[in-house]
């Protein structure tokens, strides 16, 4: 196991506006507050989505788009730095109006409704690097 002990620092929290993409507006948030690691959590409604599976045999992000209003039920994210800019890692859980669930990595391409979001930043830095054998962007520990 490996780990590193990082301290919070402060908090933001506010509203991201209509229309942007999400994934997008949660970076920008991050590198206009100077987060070089740090926590996401949020809720709110998309007009569509864009979420992805990781295939572990496949050893890539199969997309699932969903092209109707959706309120998100969850979204959490760690936020660190790759190749010298804030990369938000998020996952989110969807609704649908019959209480169907979707969820999985949050895909650009996802456009805001209301999002309502908590950033802790943290003091430090976290970098993430590219590991071959998973074929994924991990935490250097």
């Amino acid at each position: 196991m490996h780990s590193q002990e990082l301290k919070a620092a402060q908090t933001f929290m506010g509203r991201l506006a209509p229309g942007q993409d999400l994934l997008e507006a949660l970076g920008g948030l991050c590198a206009t507050n100077g987060v070089t690691f740090g926590l996401i959590k949020g809720i709110g409604a998309v007009k569509n989505a864009v979420i992805g599976y990781f295939d572990q045999d496949a050893g890539h992000y199969i997309e699932n788009r969903i092209d109707h209003p959706l309120e998100i039920v969850a979204l959490n994210a760690n936020v660190s730095m790759r190749q010298g800019e804030p990369f938000v890692h998020a996952h989110i859980a969807l609704g649908d109006r019959d209480g169907r669930l979707y969820g999985g990595h949050l895909l650009p391409g996802t456009t805001i409704f209301v999002f309502e979001y908590a950033l802790t930043k943290g003091e430090g830095m976290l970098e993430r690097k590219h590991d071959d054998t998973l074929n994924l962007d991990l935490w250097e520990v």
